[in-house]
Formats: C-alpha cells, structure tokens, sequence
C-alpha cells in the first residue's frame, strides 16, 4: 500500500464539554498502543484533521472550517457516506484488478452514482484508483474538482469500459 495510504487504527471519543471521559482507560488503552483521542466540543464537530493523521492522547480540539459545499456534505463525502453498494458489481474492472486470494489487502467498494451509473473505489499495495462507470454525466470532472477542492491527491482516475 503507498505509504501514504497506510493506515492505523485509533479511536475518537466524540463527548459533550461537560461529560465525564475515562481517562484512566484511556491512559491504560495508550500504553498498549491503542490511542483514543478524547475531543470536547459542544456542537458540530469537523474531524477531518483527526481522522487523516496519527493523534496523541494530549491533544485538543481546535475548531477548522473545511470548504463544504452548503450541503450537509460534500459531493465526496455524500458519495461515500450515503451511496456505497451492498455488494461488488461484477464488470471488466473487477475482473482486472480485484483478487479473491486470502492474502488479498487493500479496499474495494463500489458506490452508486445515478440509477445507471457508479465508481468503485481501489486502494491496495499498489494503486489508488477511482474507476467511474458513467453513461450520461460527466462524474470523472467532478470528482477531480471535488478531490482538488479538499486537497486529495494522488488518485489515479480511471472510467471502466462497458465491454
């Protein structure tokens, strides 16, 4: 996997200026290795800064605004969040790309984009690659608008061939 694109496991506990954290369980889950990173904030909180690096036990919430579009998300976000597919859809990127041994690591999912049209995300040990299957919209313009305007790079963006 691109270094970039390893990732490690940590936990954040989301709580209410006023709540009671664990900080004891917290401190003992640290000395495992295992960081739970506990942010106080009383509404809303944006946690894209926490969730894309590695967060020591120390640290505080310091409230950033990302540019969104007006929605609740962001056209990326709204595609990852609300439109993945239960399943794998069976088509010649899959065929090329996805292998079924039990030593296989990486991430493949499958978004809808429209009623007819959808992308597949790929991240393994090689390649990061969004493939689009796209009749009518323009959906590779788009995303690479979308991923410019967060400042995500490195994506290869391919459109899967209907043959």
């Amino acid at each position: 996997m691109p270094k970039k694109f390893r990732f490690k496991i940590q936990a954040i506990l989301l709580t209410p200026t006023h709540a009671n954290i664990p900080f004891e369980e917290i401190r003992k889950q640290a000395r495992q290795g295992f960081i739970i990173l506990p942010l106080l904030h009383s509404q809303r909180a944006e946690l894209f800064n926490y969730v894309s690096k590695e967060n020591k036990v120390t640290e505080k919430y310091q409230e950033v605004r990302l540019p969104h579009d007006k929605d609740e998300f962001g056209f990326i976000e709204k595609i990852l969040v609300k439109q993945a597919l239960p399943t794998r859809i069976e088509d010649n990127f899959y065929y090329q790309n996805f292998f079924t041994g039990k030593d296989r690591e990486g991430v493949y999912i499958n978004y809808a984009l429209s009623a007819d049209e959808y992308a597949v995300l790929l991240l393994n040990n090689k390649k990061a690659i969004i493939a689009i299957q796209q009749n009518k919209e323009d959906f590779q313009q788009k995303i690479e608008a979308a991923l410019a305007k967060i400042g995500i790079k490195g994506f290869t963006i391919e459109i899967i061939s209907s043959e």
